[in-house]
């Protein structure tokens, strides 16, 4: 039999540690309660709406013949503008070979590739911070003036229609930092811009491997070299996050291999229950070991 203090000590101390192992286990849930507090003092109020930047007009649109680069002018037999492409697909037969959707698709993301390139770098000069990025950004707006007139010199050969406006991913990259200034602009537009030339130099070379088309295998050696010496530039900045681009990856069972084996990011709170857990058996245990102890003595 225990003496009546030790009794009263040790009913305290289960009640202490019950309490301590309630708290641990009660937290998550007070904390998204205190979250969701509906208080007029703690209510969520909307961020104000940011000024758009273009003012309502499509960032790069070239249409109307006053943006940066000149319009398409698409002859009238070249079809709607290719969207998506399958290897094969829509053959056509030409003086220098035969196209498919794949070597159409090619023409379009190169002219969509100058219509916000060009311009993002015409708006460095007033609104970068680095001299650097001004400076290699002079010679981007130059270069994609150069390439853009070659593509579209090739798409009417081929027959091929082209966009006036750069992709909605391409529009929403111009939109983000537009309006930035300094030292955000150049991170920002460098990361875009850094981006942008891997997923289009990766398209060059499926495109010089495999195309059966002879003047699409004299530009895509054009285009590799100009798109290879700007990530060179781009690159020189410093500025490049290297651990954003995508992991390289040859052939789509590569990528598919590359997505299902990357690890997945641990979620702190799913280990907290079985810590807590672990606390409270550990503790039981510890009260039972103590108490026959203490009777035993």
């Amino acid at each position: 039999m225990l003496e009546p203090g030790f009794a009263r000590f040790w009913s305290r101390l289960a009640l202490v540690l019950v309490a301590v192992l309630g708290a641990l286990v009660a937290g998550p849930a007070a904390t998204a309660s205190a979250g969701t507090d509906l208080r007029p003092d703690n209510v969520a109020r909307p961020l104000a709406a940011q000024p758009d930047p273009f003012g309502g007009a499509i960032p790069g649109d070239v249409s109307n013949g006053k943006g940066q680069l000149p319009p398409a002018n698409n002859p009238p037999g070249a079809g709607p503008v290719v969207a998506t492409a399958m290897p094969g697909a829509n053959v056509a037969q030409t003086r220098f070979g035969e196209i498919d959707d794949t070597d159409r698709l090619f023409l379009v993301k190169v002219r969509q590739a100058g219509l916000w390139e060009r311009p993002t770098c015409l708006q460095a000069q007033q609104q970068a911070g680095g001299a650097r990025v001004k400076e290699i950004c002079q010679t981007l707006a130059a270069d994609h003036q150069q390439l853009d007139e070659e593509d579209r010199f090739v798409a009417r050969q081929l027959n091929v229609a082209l966009p006036d406006q750069p992709s909605d991913e391409q529009q929403a990259w111009m939109r983000e930092f537009w309006p930035m200034q300094g030292h955000d602009f150049d991170v920002t537009a460098v990361k875009w811009l850094r981006f942008a030339h891997g997923g289009v130099f990766s398209a060059i070379a499926s495109v010089r491997a495999n195309t059966r088309n002879e003047m699409m295998r004299l530009f895509a050696e054009r285009a590799n070299l100009m798109v290879n010496k700007h990530m060179s530039l781009l690159e020189s900045t410093g500025l490049v996050q290297y651990d954003n681009l995508p992991h390289a990856a040859i052939g789509a069972p590569a990528v598919a291999l590359a997505a299902a084996t990357a690890p997945t990011p641990k979620d702190s709170n799913l280990l907290r229950m079985p810590v807590v857990a672990l606390v409270v058996v550990t503790g039981l245990l510890a009260l039972v070991s103590i108490r026959r102890v203490v009777r035993g003595s």
